[in-house]
């Protein structure tokens, strides 16, 4: 059965001006459609030994974290520069929908800065409530292997189905050495709706088992993971 999630604009300017989130395929990078599907270039190569010699461009597991779940995007450009100390100053040029804050240092002072950020911390101010059918929750992150953007989104678990949570603030970091204009349309969180369930660990000792399971998805020369393992999943 689908499963809907709701995104309720704050006001009817909001909902009639701004762009709330959209499904996380229509955000693949350009840097992942121009890469080639195989080491080398677009036709099948192979190792010495005879195995696939595949790009990252076939890996399933990598194009699932692009494709899945939402994109919250940037509502207007920003601009980044540094003052005289070096501060992080942030500029844009209508406010009706303010789209960043500076934090308060001493919100999370202990929390550490990502490796090439600056400790300066930032929310995305968010013009859109969410809402999750019973049962399930949210997760906020970063744009999954996004490491191209030039800040840092913190993640975050938001439990949205008994009350409509608000959009709220949604905390990053910029940058160290960036300055310029981050443009209307990046994306800068992804959420991936999941139901939430008890779960115990355990662990197994069957080396016939995990040998077996491992001898019929090597019979498949190329491609075997998709083939056999991998189920599509859908986000409108």
């Amino acid at each position: 059965m689908t499963k809907k999630i709701k995104f309720h604009a704050k006001n009817d300017l909001a909902y009639q001006t701004l762009k709330p989130y959209s499904p996380a395929k229509n955000y693949i990078p350009d840097w992942y459609k121009n890469s080639e599907l195989w080491v080398g270039g677009n036709k099948p190569t192979y190792t010495t030994e005879g195995y696939p010699f595949k790009s990252v461009k076939q890996c399933m597991p990598f194009l699932d974290t692009l494709t899945s779940g939402y994109i919250l995007e940037l509502w207007q450009d920003i601009r980044i520069l540094k003052d005289h100390n070096g501060a992080t100053l942030v500029n844009w040029f209508d406010s009706t929908f303010s789209p960043v804050e500076k934090r308060h240092p001493q919100v999370a002072p202990l929390v550490p800065a990502p490796l090439g950020c600056t400790t300066e911390q930032f929310t995305w101010r968010i013009p859109f409530g969410l809402e999750t059918p019973p049962g399930y929750s949210v997760l906020y992150s970063h744009p999954f292997n996004r490491f191209d953007l030039p800040f840092v989104t913190l993640t975050g678990i938001i439990d949205a189905d008994e009350t409509m949570v608000p959009g709220g603030n949604v905390p990053f970091f910029f940058s160290k050495d960036f300055e310029g204009i981050i443009p209307m349309g990046t994306p800068i969180a992804q959420i991936i709706p999941f139901k939430r369930d008890d779960w115990k660990s355990e662990i197994i000792n069957d080396e016939v088992n995990y040998q077996s399971k491992i001898f019929n998805i090597g019979r498949v020369l190329n491609g075997a993971y998709r083939k056999k393992s991998w189920k599509k999943k859908k986000f409108d």
